[in-house]
């Protein structure tokens, strides 16, 4: 057997064990929250009346939203599957197979064969990336634009310049998906100002009229929906937001409060819940090997790029996998903001630079051996740990799963006999708009789904930590 049938070999492999992470019980393990429930309503709601939205859900501040390239994302899978509500968790699923592939193609490209393999079995067996792809949900094209744009920036910095273009047409579509993936938008500011002070190659080629009103052009279409929606909001999605940006930023420097905004949010919660997520990401077992791991991969990093800056070589691929780690992170640590949607634009530049570090120390020929042992106890035993742990579909971790709620939705239809009801919500999260949603969705997509006006008929949906409990009340 040749070398290179023996690399198709074991990227097949890792693929199959993809898949077979993703999709193993998605039909009743699947995540299905309040958000979630209501980008499928939209969806729903625009293929029903024709009435395109042009944002999303609105973020943790009201005035801003998300934009709402997941909403037409669902209309059409809904169109040709006759609104499954299972079919975008498969969709999704399958675009984290996808980004396995491209993780490997883009390590392979950027460093070496054995990165690129490394990294696309920590990608596949990491019980973070599984979960979070097992969500149909907005986040979920972000891992694999991300890896795009940290490939595409790294072929800009070296020299290409018809690669400028494609990222501001990537990081235009990642602000869609995500507002948080900003960092990205900075990395590519920061790059082209650290080349014109610098009068770097890759910017001085920029000069080009065709390069600038392709770039223009790149923007410009993924951001429409947004633009024609500010238009006539205020601008709260463009010139607001970099406003609040700012504003963001000169808090961290003292700027006074002018309505209640906390930037430094308690550590207590905070840091936690960042422990919790390097643990789901990296090793799920054991927390503290996580958190230790992940510091000491990021220590052996910075060293690896100070050495390739000193020694004068800064267009190696380091150092574009680098910002696109530190800066999304740093962003994250400034924010202090405990969100799982953060968390999707970390996972692609986190498992690279293991992956790199990685294969410098321990892929050694005196430590081969003690290393693939390692990477294959670390993948197999968080594949095992996620899998005997349904994939960490309970309250305290992920949420109830899809079959419960499917559970509940089927009982409200049974209970109803026909008649008019309204759906409520009560307790923990229940203030929050979208609770209801994966309930009213999947009743309406039993065919009797509840009213839009309050009816005499009501059931009560309380999600405790034990189990969902239904209840019924007439006025």
């Amino acid at each position: 057997m040749t070398r290179n049938n023996s690399r198709i070999y074991l990227i097949i492999l890792i693929v199959a064990v993809s898949a077979g992470l993703l999709f193993y019980r998605l039909s009743d393990l699947m995540s299905f929250f309040g958000d979630q429930g209501w980008f499928y309503i939209s969806a729903r709601d625009m293929l029903l009346t024709g009435n395109i939205p042009l944002v999303g859900i609105a973020s943790s501040h009201p005035w801003l939203h998300q934009g709402p390239v997941w909403t037409y994302t669902l209309a059409i899978i809904f169109s040709l599957t006759h609104f499954n509500p299972l079919a975008p968790g498969y969709f999704s699923a399958g675009l984290g197979v996808i980004t396995v592939c491209f993780v490997y193609l883009v390590g392979k490209r950027m460093f070496s064969v054995t990165t690129g393999l490394i990294a696309a079995f920590l990608y596949a067996t990491s019980p973070l990336v599984i979960i979070t792809m097992r969500e149909p949900y907005h986040t979920s094209f972000i891992p694999l634009f991300v890896l795009a744009f940290i490939y595409v920036l790294y072929k800009w910095l070296s020299g290409n310049r018809k690669y400028f273009p494609v990222s501001i047409l990537l990081v235009a579509c990642l602000y869609n998906f995500e507002i948080s993936t900003t960092p990205f938008t900075l990395i590519l500011i920061l790059s082209l100002a650290f080349g014109i002070w610098k009068k770097q190659k890759y910017t001085t080629l920029l000069a080009n009229k065709k390069i600038l009103i392709t770039s223009f052009f790149a923007w410009l279409i993924p951001m429409m929906p947004m633009l024609f929606y500010d238009r006539t909001h205020g601008f709260p999605q463009t010139i607001k937001f970099v406003l609040w940006l700012g504003y963001r930023f000169a808090r961290l420097f003292g700027y006074p409060d002018i309505h209640n905004d906390t930037v430094f949010a308690p550590l207590a919660p905070f840091l936690p819940f960042t422990f919790t997520k390097l643990q789901d990401l990296l090793f799920l077992p054991q927390e503290t090997i996580a958190v230790v791991l992940f510091i000491v991969i990021f220590i052996i990093n910075s060293y690896f790029v100070y050495h390739s800056i000193k020694a004068k070589k800064t267009n190696t691929a380091l150092i574009p996998l680098y910002l696109c780690f530190i800066v999304p992170f740093g962003g994250y640590i400034a924010l202090q903001t405990s969100s799982d949607a953060y968390w999707p634009m970390l996972f692609p530049a986190s498992i690279l630079v293991f992956a790199v570090v990685f294969e410098k120390v321990f892929m050694k020929k005196r430590f081969l051996f003690i290393g693939v042992i390692f990477l294959l106890l670390l993948g197999g035993l968080n594949a095992y740990t996620l899998v005997k742990n349904s994939y960490l579909m309970t309250y305290n971790n992920y949420g109830y799963p899809f079959d419960q709620r499917l559970t509940v939705a089927k009982k409200i239809i049974t209970q109803a006999k026909g008649k008019k009801y309204t759906i409520m919500g009560k307790g923990a999260g229940s203030k929050f708009p979208s609770f209801i949603t994966p309930y009213t969705y999947l009743t309406w997509s039993l065919g009797h789904g509840p009213s839009t006006k309050p009816e005499k008929l009501k059931f009560i949906v309380t999600e405790n930590k034990e189990k969902i409990i239904l209840t019924q009340k007439n006025d």
